[in-house]
């Protein structure tokens, strides 16, 4: 049996979690693990290691950046590829930062499933 990505998706809106793990399970060719809380999200990546993580920016207690921080900051976690998702900036603003904040994609919201599951096998190609 051929093992399938582990996809990481902290975001703190329950339904997004929710649809988005549907769709990408759906496909066959994820295994998703989605958390709304990102202090319990980044403790399970430095546990299971996914192979990439899809991190919202703005949530509460703890947003997207500071999770990063941590995650980067972490040996065990510092390779593992980040995609970052935020309505805190609009699809032409993403373009104008050619899609990415330090050197990690950017998907502005709203974001389709299937603009999610090209930038996962993107970097997962890269990988």
């Amino acid at each position: 049996m051929v093992q399938r990505p582990k996809v990481l998706m902290i975001d703190d809106n329950k339904e997004i979690c929710r649809l988005m793990k549907e769709y990408l399970e759906k496909t066959g060719k994820y295994e998703v693990t989605t958390f709304t809380d990102a202090r319990m999200g980044v403790r399970y990546a430095q546990i299971e290691k996914p192979d990439v993580i899809l991190l919202d920016l703005m949530m509460p207690d703890m947003d997207g950046t500071e999770a990063a921080e941590y995650l980067l900051d972490d040996e065990g976690t510092r390779n593992i590829p980040l995609i970052f998702i935020t309505a805190a900036i609009k699809k032409d603003e993403a373009e104008e930062r050619l899609g990415q904040i330090h050197g990690h994609p950017i998907l502005a919201k709203p974001v389709t499933p299937v603009e999610v599951m090209n930038e996962i096998d993107k970097i997962l190609t890269l990988t």
